[in-house]
């Protein structure tokens, strides 16, 4: 969809967006008439009972939720395709964030209620089984399949929707890299018809498969996360550095100082945790990242047998695609 029109990819994720929010405002509802019944047997209980201390055990947990709160981070990919970006983009991210918080801590506080702390724990698919039961309980096992099928098909949607948006985001990033000379240059051919990123496209959607394939999801969010945050750390270190080489270089926006600090305090932690207790996976993926160093210097800069490949690649994706530098 993304390759076809960009306008269509950003029309589907507004359905997808109202499709979301609908399901956690349904499982919020539902967890506040649960509530207002006086069913509070899951809510009198301490929640926190048998919480793991160990420090370097919430890395994991922080990377899953981090996930899930994501999205701010790769906004700022879009901003030569925004109107007025001084004004809207941090509009979009401080809305978007507060909306995100309230509907997830409230769809977790649901969650609570519904279920108990053992069927939070033994329990894969939260909300298909906080569907099941409170609509089973009330109307029958009719209701409870019912309630099932809907948040599971609530959660592909989501998955969706988030797979959407992020090959609409950085492949703007992968786009603009090659544009720049910072990747080959046939990742930056744009297909004529549509005007779409149809080969940084086609490379997101071939790197995705080959991340998901060797790994289930909580390596691949342990592992991609500890890469991520790697990145991350250092564009948040290069906001004081900047701010304090380049003074009075023009700026869209400014971010108060102490945020992007806290940031890569934060991210120091995410990424010397893992790195502690599972130091050969993480060698591995930093390996895996490594490589690009030599492709750089083999098929991206200015030498004539590089140039050459890039050339040829160019051309025949143009053909193909149909599409143009």
């Amino acid at each position: 969809v993304n390759s076809y029109s960009t306008k269509v990819g950003v029309y589907l994720q507004n359905v997808f967006t109202f499709l979301k929010l609908t399901a956690l405002a349904t499982l919020i509802i539902l967890g506040v008439v649960k509530l207002c019944k006086g069913e509070t047997e899951n809510v009198s209980v301490n929640w926190f009972e048998g919480t793991v201390v160990d420090v370097s055990a919430w890395a994991t947990a922080c990377f899953a939720a981090l996930w899930s709160y994501g999205g701010w981070e790769i906004a700022n990919t879009m901003a030569g395709e925004i109107k007025n970006v001084k004004r809207t983009l941090p509009g979009a991210i401080i809305l978007s964030n507060g909306v995100v918080i309230c509907l997830y801590l409230l769809a977790n506080l649901s969650y609570h209620i519904i279920l108990s702390t053992e069927e939070l724990s033994n329990t894969t698919a939260i909300a298909m089984r906080a569907g099941r039961e409170v609509l089973q309980k009330e109307n029958g096992d009719i209701y409870g399949q019912i309630g099932e099928k809907f948040f599971g098909v609530s959660v592909a949607i989501s998955v969706l929707g988030s797979l959407g948006s992020t090959l609409l985001a950085l492949s703007r990033l992968t786009f603009v890299s090659a544009q720049e000379g910072m990747l080959p240059r046939f990742l930056g051919l744009v297909q004529v018809k549509c005007g779409t990123p149809i080969t940084a496209l086609i490379s997101m959607g071939f790197l995705g498969v080959c991340c998901v394939w060797p790994t289930d999801i909580t390596g691949l969010l342990k592992y991609t996360g500890f890469l991520g945050w790697c990145f991350n750390s250092l564009c948040y270190a290069a906001v004081p550095y900047l701010r304090y080489r380049d003074p009075d270089h023009p700026r869209s926006f400014r971010v108060f100082l102490l945020l992007p600090i806290i940031a890569f305090l934060g991210g120091i932690y995410l990424i010397v945790t893992p790195f502690i207790n599972t130091p050969i996976e993480c060698l591995i993926w930093i390996g895996v990242v490594a490589v690009g160093i030599p492709l750089y210097y083999g098929f991206v800069d200015t030498e004539q047998s590089a140039e050459r490949f890039t050339g040829w690649m160019v051309k025949r994706l143009s053909r193909i695609l149909r599409a143009t530098v």
